[in-house]
């Protein structure tokens, strides 16, 4: 198995699908700030003392979004790229590109169904806030992207070990 392969490609692929997650997260805290604030209060029991508002903790989500998916996205990168690996020949697709592809609808429909049998759980380790049914289109969208990058330099990084 070619570790280096593994970990460059779901690196890059990674950095790029945070990058993309990052912007919906910040998105998301513009536009439902005040319902993640709600959310914030009443997740937290009023026994317990905060020294920051709701409102400080939730710019400091909005501007840790972006960092934080890039790591998020790297590290699920890497985990996709491994799998991606160990299932390359079972894919279906001419090239690694749409084989790429395929992966990640096969995720996505995992998600889905995670996401129908236990709300809120499942998604959120690959799709941004998908309790906000609108922004699920964008995390879907930058998903099949990480899908045909994942391939695109699956292929880069396969070639260049060959040379």
């Amino acid at each position: 198995m070619d570790w280096g392969r593994i970990f460059k490609t779901g690196a890059v692929a990674g950095v790029i699908y945070g990058i993309l997650q990052g912007i919906v997260s910040v998105l998301t805290f513009v536009f439902y700030r005040e319902q993640i604030i709600e959310l914030m209060r009443s997740s937290i029991p009023s026994n317990v003392e905060i020294p920051l508002s709701m409102e400080q903790l939730a710019d400091i989500g909005m501007i840790s979004a972006i960092p934080g998916s890039i790591i998020g996205g790297i590290i699920a990168g890497i985990i996709v790229c491994f799998i991606f690996t160990l299932m390359y020949n079972e894919l279906l697709g001419k090239d690694s590109k749409r084989k790429g592809l395929f992966l990640c609808i096969l995720l996505l429909i995992g998600i889905g169904l995670g996401e129908l049998a236990y709300p809120g759980v499942i998604g959120g380790i690959f799709m941004v806030q998908t309790r906000y049914i609108m922004l699920t289109p964008l995390n879907v969208v930058f998903f099949l992207v990480f899908g045909y990058l994942l391939g695109n330099f699956y292929n880069k990084f396969g070639q260049k070990e060959r040379r």
